[in-house]
């Protein structure tokens, strides 16, 4: 099923799990005017759920944790990850579009020293270099598509036609990319040479 929604009748159902109904809000809401200026009060909260330790040691969140078991704080009325509030507060806000990333990988930690602001790839970047995710899956995609040998047009899979997503999410097929441009080239076309004709009818 594509997509994240099903129709029952006319009522459509929301199949997504709660940590992605969390992520999506976020990514809408990731106001960063709100972000990068936390008052006293709420910094005060949060680091009433932290157990703060030594710089060097990670600082686990004691409260709310999703199923990946990273901290959960609400905060200006919704769900954020406390981990984007510890970098704000470190005056570090993540960017739309980019992630909160650990190097000492552990989920729970909320230690700002331990956390850098990157992309999808940037973190997949990191866990190889740990030894904790295999190089080759960053080229074809975490996904559950990931076993096939030829795109859902035929063609093949093979390092002349497969490239990466420009985001790091997954496989693209460059074959079916070129017959993509070239239909839009010559959609194109044909409507300017269709205005054109229409600008000279008029003359």
């Amino acid at each position: 099923m594509k997509g994240q929604t099903m129709k029952r009748g006319k009522k459509r159902i929301d199949t997504r799990g709660p940590l992605q109904k969390l992520i999506d809000r976020e990514a809408v809401a990731n106001d960063q005017s709100i972000l990068s200026v936390i008052d006293a009060k709420a910094q005060s909260r949060f680091w009433d759920k932290v157990d703060v330790r030594g710089s060097d040691e990670c600082w686990d969140w004691k409260a709310y944790r999703c199923e990946k078991g990273y901290g959960i704080f609400l905060f200006a009325k919704r769900p954020r990850k406390a981990t984007r509030i510890s970098l704000a507060i470190a005056g570090r806000p993540v960017p739309k579009g980019m992630q909160a990333c650990h190097h000492c990988d552990n989920p729970s930690c909320v230690n700002p020293d331990h956390l850098f602001i990157g992309t999808n790839r940037d973190n997949q970047l990191d866990s190889i270099a740990k030894g904790r995710q295999d190089p080759a899956r960053l080229h074809r995609g975490v996904h559950y598509l990931v076993g096939r040998t030829h795109c859902k047009n035929g063609h093949p899979f093979d390092d002349g036609n497969t490239g990466v997503r420009s985001d790091g999410g997954g496989r693209i097929c460059k074959a079916c990319c070129r017959v993509r441009a070239l239909a839009r080239y010559h959609r194109t076309k044909i409507l300017k040479n269709g205005e054109q004709a229409g600008l000279s009818s008029n003359d």
